[in-house]
């Protein structure tokens, strides 16, 4: 059996545009826990209102964990750009 090769890590010339690019890779995961929480709480009410507020909750954690990478990263591209690193 063949071997799966590894996945090069992206290189960048420039900070920012590191910042940049795991900036807009947080974002698309915040979107990700959205519609995948959206539908988890749609399904879950059918079932029971704990449950919905349970997922709820646990959605709520994991969506402000993620957006708080997002914008910390996007800071971090205002900085860097802003000193031409």
């Amino acid at each position: 059996m063949e071997r799966k090769k590894q996945k090069q890590a992206p290189t960048f010339e420039k900070q920012y545009q590191e910042e940049l690019y795991y900036a807009g890779k947080q974002f698309y995961k915040t979107l990700f826990i959205i519609v995948v929480l959206a539908i988890i709480l749609y399904l879950t009410h059918f079932l029971s209102k704990g449950f919905t507020v349970l997922f709820a909750f646990i959605g709520i954690i994991m969506l402000m964990a993620t957006l708080t990478y997002s914008i910390g990263h996007f800071v971090r591209y205002l900085i860097f750009k802003a000193k031409g690193k």
